[in-house]
């Protein structure tokens, strides 16, 4: 008899202040779609890499006063949020038995990166198994702390680009787009 495994349970806090909230509301505000721009060749798909996706959230967890811890807690992966007062909300999923520990790693390197998006209700292009031609046509995300961002901010530095030909190849959004204007 095959096990069934608990995908995502419901985010859950302790009873959070106003200005808790509202450090989460202006970090949702912050965050950019991510692309997914790690392939993987098992299903031919792509995905955001757990490290890239930490990398481009400490700015903005800085920036807003939070902080992310992933542990691995009663058989659970846990992704929370909290601030210096001790508040926080949590997104969990339950690990499957697995004893072989290359597959357990991989299960909690994928249930970090879920948790951790489905907690901050994380944007990302959708390109799994059902995605349409139309929808694959989208320009990908420019994300803050990505080679292509870093790329695109010294060829505008340089003169070498406008901020158009920047947006004929990448969706910017405005905290992007600020970020890139600003480093001119």
């Amino acid at each position: 008899m095959k096990e069934k495994t608990q995908l995502q349970k419901p985010a859950k806090a302790k009873k959070v202040s106003r200005s808790f909230v509202e450090k989460l509301f202006d970090l949702q505000n912050d965050i950019d779609a991510i692309s997914k721009d790690t392939t993987n060749p098992f299903f031919d798909s792509k995905y955001f890499d757990i490290n890239a996706l930490i990398h481009h959230l400490k700015p903005l967890l800085k920036k807003h006063g939070l902080i992310l811890h992933q542990p691995i807690l009663d058989g659970k992966v846990i992704s929370r949020l909290s601030d210096l007062n001790g508040e926080y909300i949590d997104s969990e999923i339950d690990l499957p038995p697995i004893d072989n520990p290359q597959k357990i790693g991989s299960a909690i390197t994928y249930y970090r990166r879920y948790t951790l998006a489905s907690l901050i209700a994380l944007q990302a292009q959708d390109d799994d198994a059902n995605m349409t031609e139309e929808n694959s046509k989208e320009l990908p995300w420019l994300n803050l702390g990505t080679k292509d961002f870093e790329n695109s901010k010294e060829k505008l530095k340089s003169g070498d680009i406008s901020m158009s030909d920047v947006t004929k190849h990448y969706r910017v959004s405005k905290a992007v787009k600020e970020k890139l204007q600003f480093n001119k």
